[in-house]
């Protein structure tokens, strides 16, 4: 099989399983866009699970095998779902949405049309940069990519890569959800090419997308929501994610999402922040701190003690997965590399030297015109000065943001070595980890319109 068409397979696939499984994990109704988005988030959590399971236990490795799971949990989510809608008498809420959508299309203005073609442009420039980019860059190729390739070709973790080969620059263990994901797409094609891995980087900058459209027109109504999304869609520092193929990008979805549905309701969707903490962890290191810095302000803002045990009950799954992927490295033997191996600087020897250094470089970053000129800090300080604007998303994304930016910085400062050098090739990065929340919360912070809790 052509190794696009395998990989559209296998990204379809994915798709599938994970909105049968989100017929499990959602109690709400939702509309199309997100439903979607929450079921690539899903799907390819669940595809890098089933990689794990077959390449860590050894068994029969084909794309067949690979795709009955995948198979097994569509049907058996959409046989649910269409039980559930012939058993009984459709609820008032989903009733609500339907008539909600009609009106919506009825209502369609020029403007409205406008905005979708732009917003459709928008992707299409981008999913072509992203597909013809491939994996050049240099992290994707040498981390990511890389690793997709050695599990493809060798049906699991079996092969001298894992037992043999290292280098100064060891990210052999390095959180694998990217590259198990890519594995099961490059098991599709009759060539290990590594080009076609960039579907799945193309699926979380749609679900990235389809999240902060959901975001921004709950809180913000359908137009303001499609000029929002089309400005994040061609941002630089977004677009940039996307072709570039890194980890940054989907841990960016999975951050907004799991906010999102912690700040949904008293209790939230448990499983579906789980499932999103759990996506965050297994995307990058940094992903272990921002799901612990999420289940610490979701359980502050919430009043019941009922609440709270919701909030961390969320953390099991998370730390099953993550758990899981550390035992295999321990059996492996396989070392887990934190940070840069560089010389240290005499011009960043002490701590406040690396701090200022880092803060500096912080603040000039947020300030630049490619970052749409925000100032997550200024904004969303502002913004949480405002009492009118106090709703739980508001505030549970404040402390996220807040307390995320001041860990990155807490980590640079801490971190022995060229800070400069540091900075230079990875802040860009990190912003982007919460750069879309931040941009959902300024629009929120600069509307009018009274959101809903």
């Amino acid at each position: 099989m052509n190794a696009w068409w395998g990989g559209l397979c296998a990204v379809a696939l994915s798709q599938a399983a994970g909105a049968g499984l989100l017929v499990f994990a959602a109690r709400r109704p939702r509309g199309l866009v997100e439903s979607a988005a929450l079921a690539w988030l899903t799907g390819a959590l669940f595809s890098a699970c089933v990689v794990f399971v077959v390449g860590a236990l050894r068994l029969p490795w084909h794309p067949l095998a690979l795709a009955v799971p995948h198979a097994l949990v569509a049907v058996a989510g959409g046989w649910c779902a269409r039980r559930r809608a012939r058993g009984r008498v459709q609820n008032a809420a989903a009733k609500t949405v339907a008539l909600s959508l009609r009106a919506d299309s009825a209502r369609t203005t020029l403007s409205t049309r406008a905005l979708q073609a732009a917003l459709a442009l928008a992707i299409l420039l981008v999913a072509a940069h992203t597909l013809r980019e491939g994996a050049r860059f240099a992290d994707s190729h040498a981390v990511w990519a890389l690793r997709a390739k050695v599990v493809a070709s060798d049906g699991g973790f079996e092969g001298s890569y894992w037992r043999e080969w290292s280098d100064a620059h060891d990210r052999r263990a390095y959180p694998p959800l990217l590259s198990l994901s890519g594995a099961w797409v490059q098991s599709w094609g009759d060539a290990l090419d590594a080009a076609p891995t960039k579907l799945v980087n193309l699926g979380f900058y749609l679900a990235l997308l389809g999240l902060t459209h959901a975001a921004l027109a709950r809180r913000l109504g359908a137009r303001a929501a499609l000029a929002g999304t089309a400005l994040l869609a061609l941002s630089r520092p977004v677009v940039l994610g996307a072709g570039w193929g890194v980890a940054d990008l989907p841990l960016a979805a999975y951050t907004l999402a799991a906010v999102c549905e912690f700040a949904r309701s008293r209790r939230g969707d448990t499983w579906i922040a789980a499932i999103s903490l759990a996506g965050a962890v297994l995307c990058k290191y940094e992903g272990v701190w921002i799901a612990g810095l999420v289940l610490l302000a979701a359980s502050s803002v919430q009043s019941q003690r009922s609440g709270r045990v919701a909030v961390w009950r969320a953390a099991l799954l998370p730390a099953l997965l993550g758990a899981l992927w550390v035992a295999l490295m321990l059996s492996l033997q396989v070392p887990f590399a934190f940070g840069p191996h560089a010389e240290l600087a005499p011009e960043t020897a002490s701590f406040l030297a690396r701090l200022s250094v880092a803060a500096r470089a912080l603040l000039n970053h947020a300030l630049r015109p490619q970052w749409l000129f925000l100032a997550p800090l200024a904004l969303v300080l502002t913004l949480a000065r405002r009492p009118a604007r106090r709703t739980r998303f508001t505030r549970l994304g404040t402390r996220v943001v807040l307390a995320l930016l001041l860990v990155d910085l807490s980590v640079y400062a801490f971190q022995a070595g060229d800070t400069n050098a540091l900075l230079a090739t990875t802040l860009e990065r990190l912003l982007l980890q919460v750069f879309p929340l931040a941009f959902v919360l300024t629009l929120c912070a600069l509307s009018r319109r009274r959101a809903p809790r």
